[in-house]
């Protein structure tokens, strides 16, 4: 996995954000196919969690590469990659319990696309910080704000060093589920999942994991300008979900 994980971009043209996938290809392809429509070559991201919990990490995985959605790295994104490359690792090690099952079934029939996968999963970046948004899975917490001193300076580097060294934590970038900073621009993050997508305005924070494994639905959110300004969503196709 490289050091690097933080990526910043220009501009602050309209974006679409994918909420946590968990291998539900199907309603992926829905979802994707209603943000072009009404969105025609818009840049598409998503908070990361392609893999795990449904029965399609493999093609998921595959579906985001092939349309290049910028995907964020996810708790279980890092679980899946530690696994195969450093199984002593402390996210390698909570994999077995979190609804990895689904996922080594899936690569099970798709053995050549593992590699590839794995590969594509260690480069993917802990957060988009893009000049109206950023994007990570779980966000920047309100004690890792104070921790880093963002009241008082921006410094996306230093955000960058201080997460890469607790990919394991609770309050990590990858993890946390407490309530987040106020950077001054809209978070954008998953993990947390909800029945609706929701926007803090006190925090900023956007909140658009809407629980597709757990048979809700798979959300996007549309920012432009540093403003939320739509929501899309289709219902998990009962298809990419066991039975039981």
């Amino acid at each position: 996995m490289q050091n690097s994980r933080n990526i910043s971009e220009a501009g602050a043209k309209m974006k679409a954000i994918i909420g946590d996938i968990h291998g539900c290809y199907h309603t992926l392809i829905e979802l994707y196919n209603t943000i072009v429509t009404k969105y025609p070559q818009i840049d598409i991201y998503c908070v990361g969690d392609l893999v795990d919990r449904g029965l399609y990490s493999a093609e998921t995985v595959q579906f985001v590469i092939d349309q290049n959605i910028k995907s964020v790295l996810g708790n279980h994104d890092c679980m899946f990659y530690f696994y195969f490359t450093d199984p002593n690792h402390p996210v390698s090690q909570l994999w077995d319990i979190n609804g990895n099952s689904a996922t080594l079934q899936s690569y099970m029939k798709h053995t050549q696309l593992l590699d590839t996968h794995v590969a594509y999963i260690g480069q993917l970046p802990i957060f988009y910080d893009l000049p109206d948004c950023l994007i990570s899975h779980a966000g920047v917490s309100q004690q890792a704000g104070k921790e880093l001193g963002l009241a008082k300076a921006y410094d996306s580097d230093k955000i960058e060093r201080y997460f890469f060294d607790r990919l394991s934590e609770s309050e990590g970038i990858l993890w946390n589920r407490s309530k987040l900073f106020n950077l001054g621009k809209i978070q954008v993050v998953g993990h947390t999942h909800r029945l609706e997508v929701v926007f803090h305005e006190q925090t900023r924070a956007l909140y658009v994991d809407t629980g597709a494994y757990s048979r809700n639905k798979l959300s996007a959110v549309i920012i432009e300008d540093g403003k939320f300004v739509d929501a899309l969503s289709v219902p998990t196709i009962p298809i990419d979900l066991s039975k039981f």
